[in-house]
């Protein structure tokens, strides 16, 4: 059982003969380099242009190299190195590299595919990133496919700092576009933002260790005065109980929903506990009047 060196980073294959390359990405790429080499010998590589170019020109013309080690990332810290370096060496393209895969992203149709299905239109665009680190893009749909991004939302970015900073988007998920007609290296264009001042919400303040004196408590059947009084009349003795409020009738035990019940029914259909419900019409009249 072979050991390995374990080491990871990004590593390069490049052939001599045409001057291509092939970025990836690896936990252990010593290990990688090896699996690479197994599948191009047996022509069985996924990648189809690196496999074709191996055949044609020989696994001696192809070369090894690492591009830059890390240290414990994440999988998807080392894809966006990965992508760092595709961009660089613009292996995505037919005309200099193999990649036909960006890192977690959809397969590339490479340049020089389906010419008569599509046509290369639009303009180059730059691209900031949120450590200002600048990439030119042939077209926004270039772009989008190799950022992950939605046409749509790069446009809008474009559009903003084409038209001074009236419409659109400042920046989408942390990048800036724009024309490379329009871009100056001597700005800083993250520091550009123009952030909206608020007034800062002011809280009301609550002092709630104050505690009520005994003579500021009103009495709760004092309280209710002013709502509406009820009565109960047994219905066997026709005895009559009066009440300040629902509630208070509540507190006696009482349920409000039965009672709001019997109270609303004008033919006196129902009952609670043995009682009849109904307004304090009088009762009602004198407490206005002494309020």
């Amino acid at each position: 059982m072979s050991s390995y060196k374990i080491i990871e980073g990004i590593y390069l294959i490049h052939c001599g003969i045409t001057n291509k390359s092939y970025i990836g990405s690896s936990k252990s790429i010593v290990k990688r380099w090896d699996n690479h080499k197994y599948l191009l010998r047996k022509g069985i590589h996924h990648n189809s242009y690196l496999q074709s170019a191996w055949n044609k020109y020989g696994g001696e013309t192809f070369s090894f190299s690492i591009l830059e080690k890390t240290n414990s990332l994440t999988k998807s810290e080392l894809e966006r190195v990965e992508t760092k370096w595709i961009l660089f060496y613009k292996s995505h393209l037919k005309k200099f590299g193999y990649n036909l895969t960006m890192p977690g992203a959809i397969p590339l149709k490479q340049e020089g595919e389906n010419k008569t299905k599509t046509k290369k239109r639009g303009f180059s665009i730059i691209g900031i990133n949120s450590d200002n680190e600048v990439t030119v893009f042939a077209s926004i749909s270039e772009a989008s496919i190799l950022l992950n991004f939605l046409d749509k939302k790069i446009r809008e970015v474009c559009y903003y700092w084409e038209q001074n900073y009236i419409l659109g988007k400042r920046s989408y998920k942390g990048w800036i576009f724009m024309k490379e007609e329009l871009y100056d290296s001597s700005i800083d264009y993250h520091s550009q933002y123009k952030t909206r001042v608020t007034k800062p919400r002011v809280k009301k303040k609550y002092n709630y260790n104050v505690k009520k004196k005994p003579e500021d408590i009103i009495p709760y059947t004092l309280r209710n005065l002013k709502r509406q009084p009820i009565i109960a009349q047994d219905a066997i003795s026709g005895e009559i109980i009066r009440f300040s409020s629902i509630r208070e009738a509540k507190l006696l035990g009482y349920s409000t929903s039965k009672i709001y019940k019997c109270i609303n029914n004008e033919f006196m259909k129902y009952k609670h506990k043995g009682f009849w419900w109904k307004k304090d019409v009088i009762q009602g009249s004198i407490s206005n009047e002494v309020v």
